[in-house]
């Protein structure tokens, strides 16, 4: 297999690069895997053992066509899963969620700031990860591309392409809720975005790890919730024309309005036809990331409810004090201009 033939064909997929070894590696795949996969990391990897490793430099040097993308940067919790699938149509629009190669790349990108290295000599390989995932399987096809939330690093780099980009947000009190669910496993990965987004050299990281060992579970939750607006609020005022902000509970309760004003804003070319028979289709019956677990509005908002009593005055201790915290940054709810 030649270098320049993985290079060209969407059937391998960027899944790994590293600089020091000087490789990018490659999965063999197919578009109705890249479509269904809700995670595009380590998860979707263990469906195959067809891998394919070039050099790095090889890729950077290489003259990649590039096309035009569109984003669904989020907050997590908030039904992006749900509108990249219901965005998701053969032919027109490929949504690839959560590659875990821009998430090594924002971890990159965030390592080098913080040890003050120029973030310039790692722009050819931004830009030559995105060249692999805008690649296309017909000609009238635009990738669209969800990362997961802690890739939002990118945020910057991609916009900077001239992508249009849409923000997913959701209310504190269902960010809170959503982790609450999840018991030990949501305290440790919400620890886990805090590690992270402490990196990012903002309001977080001007707390001392000893000051941080005294937050709550719930508070370090907060945190992060008002973090990712502070960023997202931040990067709307940089590219305003560019992006348009949606609170993710009322996208699932009229999915055809949300449809065909993401599809028109992130020139998706989606039509009326494309829109409806997912709108009314499986999409909407299905577990977004679990698609073998059924799924429906009335379910869960069932259980949300049940949740927001079993731990009302943990959530409300937790939301009177975030409406106090100050993590030296301005922020909306709807980080940019609405999308309706």
């Amino acid at each position: 297999m030649q270098a320049a033939d993985i290079l060209s064909d969407p059937h391998w997929f960027p899944v790994h690069f590293d600089l020091q070894q000087d490789t990018l590696t490659f999965l063999q795949t197919t578009r109705d895997s890249l479509s269904k996969g809700a995670f595009l990391d380590h998860r979707f990897y263990q469906q195959t053992d067809r891998f394919h490793k070039v050099r790095l430099s090889h890729a950077l040097n290489c003259p990649l066509e590039r096309h035009d993308m569109s984003w669904i940067f989020h907050t997590a919790f908030c039904a992006s899963t749900l509108m990249a699938r219901a965005l998701d149509v053969h032919g027109k629009t490929l949504a690839l969620k959560e590659p875990d190669i821009l998430m090594q790349l924002a971890n990159t990108l965030r390592m080098a700031k913080r040890e003050g290295r120029s973030l310039d000599a790692i722009k050819p390989v931004c830009d030559c990860i995105f060249s692999l995932l805008s690649r296309r399987f017909s000609d009238q096809e635009r990738v669209l591309i969800k990362p997961t939330n802690p890739a939002n690093f990118l945020m910057t780099f991609v916009l900077g392409r001239g992508d249009p980009a849409l923000f997913m947000t959701s209310p504190l009190k269902v960010f809170l809720t959503s982790i609450l669910r999840k018991g030990e496993e949501g305290a440790a990965f919400i620890r886990s975005l805090y590690n992270i987004f402490a990196l990012d050299g903002t309001g977080l990281s001007k707390i001392s790890e000893r000051d941080a060992l005294r937050f709550t579970d719930m508070q370090i939750t907060a945190m992060i919730w008002q973090h990712q607006h502070e960023d997202m609020t931040d990067v709307a005022k940089m590219y305003p024309d560019q992006v348009r902000a949606i609170d993710g509970l009322s996208f699932p309760l009229d999915p055809t309005r949300h449809m065909k004003a993401a599809s028109d804003f992130l020139k998706l070319g989606l039509g009326d036809e494309d829109i409806a028979q997912n709108a009314n289709g499986t999409v909407f019956e299905q577990n977004a990331k679990f698609s073998d677990q059924s799924f429906d509005t009335a379910t869960r908002d069932a259980e949300n409810a049940r949740l927001e009593n079993m731990f009302a005055d943990r959530l409300t201790a937790t939301i009177n004090w975030q409406a106090k915290l100050d993590l030296g940054r301005d922020y909306t709810y709807l980080p940019a201009a609405p999308l309706l």
